[in-house]
């Protein structure tokens, strides 16, 4: 999914299961990401690869499982 110039990005309520590795690769301006209230069961590695700008994560009120070693591999610390 390439947004290039969104800041913030819900996506928060949409019965959302699965997120595959570089899914927001190109979204390099993303600030804030919801994924609040869906189905996500896992957060595979490289998921998040590409949200260099990231600020917040919200991933609350999902059924998260596992996550992979490098799910959160390329966000800023």
């Amino acid at each position: 999914m390439n947004l290039s110039n969104v800041q913030k990005l819900s996506l928060s309520s949409n019965r959302i299961a699965v997120l595959e590795a570089y899914t927001f690769a190109g979204n390099s301006q993303m600030l804030r990401l919801e994924l609040s209230n869906n189905s996500l069961e896992c957060l595979k590695n490289n998921t998040f690869a590409g949200l260099d700008s990231l600020k917040e994560l919200l991933v609350d009120l999902n059924w998260i499982r596992s996550i992979e070693a490098n799910a959160f591999y390329g966000l800023p610390q």
